[in-house]
């Protein structure tokens, strides 16, 4: 622990303060004169026509009260030869125990609230008798180097001063307590359980309370804490003014600004942005969509629409194409003797091996990979039947190869797949944190389709939100698409993988860094213990310990449950079921058909034979 302390001697400088300057121990002066040694030396050249007695008073410790007696006499006889120019000014001899006074004693009086001077103890003016307009300069004692001044306060205009250090920039900040701003944001800083019994910086945990702690740690600074109410992290209105935290650095409200800074053009501009401690992107933050069950007809689901239509269409070409190679090849004509029942003689007819049904028999029954006893004679059909046969092996392969995946997996329905999509449609409201660095790059983004988002996003101020957790909540009610950074969404999604998911890639690629005012000495030296950290690998460590150690998902990918098999349930092949009701009722349709036709056809044929014979007799 280190400790504070403000000597409240006006001479506390020419204490002896060695055995407190390599200990962890802040000692702080208020000196209203600056440089001792340089005081001592100008009051000898100004005394160098002094008697030998009078210069032996001039030490090299002198006292702040010596200084001031030494001004004030200065500062007096100023005044008596500016009163006694041009004016006849004699002096008579004054005492305190009696009522008279000078003659120009009022004259002297006036000269001297008049006159702003500067002496050893620096610029001042008198005004009713009080001395106006000196600076108070603050001192500190740095290990190896003494004391130090760091800085001035001038009385009249209550402006501080920070003065150029001549210290190495590691020792400038030793013992220093610095004002951190910060937003309250999940993981990054957040209020403790129990932070109502706690007090200062101990009542923020997060993975940026660990980095600051570290970074305190290893350049040995303090620091406090304040949380930001009401407040963004900055960007600038249409009249270029900032706002946010990004405003708080630029009024030198705060000596850091702390969270997941976006290091951008436009803010370095304005403050200056210590190297990246995290790396991010911004992405799309979406609910997770449904999963479609397998239902009814899914076995038809291997192949698409239009690949059904087509594998039909080329059944019945097929079909078609060996009933008329059939019927033009003369290899596929038989020559058959059947019996007239008229008189008696053989008839020698020509009939034809592939009917149009057998040209449809055949090709299902390749189609279905069970054959049939139908078999092309002629080159020709045999050709297009081999055809058909690599065409049918093809298809039934492919089918086969998808039909488990389609029966078993429930699909995730995604209406959007990347930030194109989200661009594209209107049932969608999407969005980003209001004056944030993703609200920047959409802005200030050339590309067509972010300028899309944009000019959307700007005509619907609605689809802003204030924080992450209100962009959270919209997502997790449907009908809303919030556009963060990766880091903050993949920890909302570690701890929400039930209801939320990550849609898409990084749409860019940018850094957090902490934020200090412009030209501060601060920036450099946090920027190299923060690559002292990386290297280390205790930021690898806080990530691990905030994100992945956070995670309330209870669904686990690699189980064997999710990647065993699941069995097929009714609701995965009862189509199929279906589809051979339908095929039996329609095969005892046509067998009764056939068999109202063969009646009507033998009844025809009976009657034609007793007209027949009745005419021959």
């Amino acid at each position: 622990m280190a400790y504070m302390v403000i000597p409240s001697s006006k001479d506390a400088k020419l204490l002896d303060l060695s055995p407190y300057q390599h200990n962890s121990v802040n000692i702080t002066i208020l000196s209203l004169l600056a440089d001792t040694e340089s005081n001592v030396s100008r009051l000898k050249d100004i005394t160098q026509h002094f008697s030998e007695k009078g210069r032996s008073y001039i030490t090299d410790s002198l006292s702040t009260l010596s200084i001031l007696t030494f001004d004030a006499v200065q500062m007096f006889l100023r005044a008596i030869h500016g009163v006694s120019y041009g004016n006849n000014m004699e002096l008579n001899k004054v005492t305190c125990n009696n009522e008279q006074t000078l003659e120009l004693g009022h004259t002297i009086f006036n000269y001297l609230s008049s006159t702003k001077w500067a002496g050893l103890s620096g610029f001042a003016r008198l005004e009713k008798g009080n001395r106006m307009d000196y600076t108070i300069n603050i001192l500190q004692l740095v290990e190896h180097h003494g004391l130090q001044r760091l800085a001035e306060y001038t009385i009249e205009d209550g402006a501080y001063k920070q003065v150029e250090s001549t210290l190495p920039s590691t020792q400038a900040i030793k013992f220093k307590s610095l004002h951190i701003t910060a937003i309250i944001e999940e993981p990054f800083l957040m209020l403790a359980p129990n932070y109502e019994k706690l007090h200062g910086n101990a009542r923020f945990v997060g993975f940026c309370a660990d980095l600051l702690f570290e970074i305190a740690r290893d350049l040995g600074f303090t620091y406090e804490i304040e949380i930001c109410k009401n407040c963004t992290y900055g960007a600038p209105d249409n009249n270029g003014e900032w706002d946010g935290m990004v405003r708080e650095l630029m009024d030198q409200g705060a000596d850091i600004a702390l969270g997941s800074f976006t290091i951008n053009y436009q803010r370095e501009q304005v403050i200056d942005l210590t190297k990246p401690f995290m790396h991010v992107g911004i992405s799309i933050l979406y609910e997770v969509s449904k999963k479609e069950t397998p239902g009814l007809f899914s076995f038809m689901e291997p192949l698409a629409v239009e690949t059904w239509f087509y594998v039909i269409l080329a059944y019945v070409l097929v079909s078609v194409t060996l009933f008329l190679l059939g019927r033009f090849s003369p290899y596929e004509h038989v020559k058959k003797t059947i019996r007239s029942e008229v008189d008696g003689k053989d008839i020698v007819i020509k009939e034809f091996r592939l009917s149009l049904a057998d040209g449809f028999w055949f090709a299902v029954g390749t189609l279905m990979q069970q054959g049939s006893e139908v078999a092309p004679a002629a080159i020709s059909t045999r050709i297009a039947g081999g055809f058909w046969w690599f065409f049918s092996l093809f298809v039934i392969s492919s089918y086969t190869a998808n039909l488990a995946a389609f029966l078993t997996v429930e699909r995730t329905v995604m209406p959007i797949e990347n930030a194109d999509d989200l661009s594209a449609q209107t049932d969608i409201e999407y969005g980003t944190l209001i004056n944030g660095s993703t609200m920047l790059f959409f802005k200030e983004s050339n590309l067509e389709p972010y300028q899309r988002m944009w000019k959307y996003m700007s005509a619907n101020p609605h689809v802003f939100v204030n924080s992450y957790d209100e962009g959270v909540e919209r997502v997790k009610n449907g009908g809303y698409a919030l556009l963060m950074e990766s880091a903050a969404l993949d920890y909302r999604v570690k701890k929400n993988c039930e209801t939320l998911m990550q849609v898409g890639g990084l749409l860019d690629s940018k850094g957090y860094g902490i934020g200090t005012p412009r030209d501060s000495p601060w920036r450099d030296l946090m920027s190299g213990a923060i690559l002292k950290i990386q290297e280390s690998g205790d930021i690898n460590e806080m990530y691990e310990r905030w994100w992945n150690s956070n995670r309330n998902c209870n669904i686990d990918p690699t189980t064997t449950e999710q990647l065993g098999p699941h069995p097929l349930d009714l609701e995965n092949v009862g189509g199929i079921f279906i589809i051979l009701v339908v095929g039996l009722t329609l095969a005892l349709a046509l067998a009764l058909l056939e068999n109202l036709h063969k009646k009507a056809s033998d009844s025809g044929r009976i009657c034609r034979t007793d007209a027949t014979m009745q005419l021959a007799m």
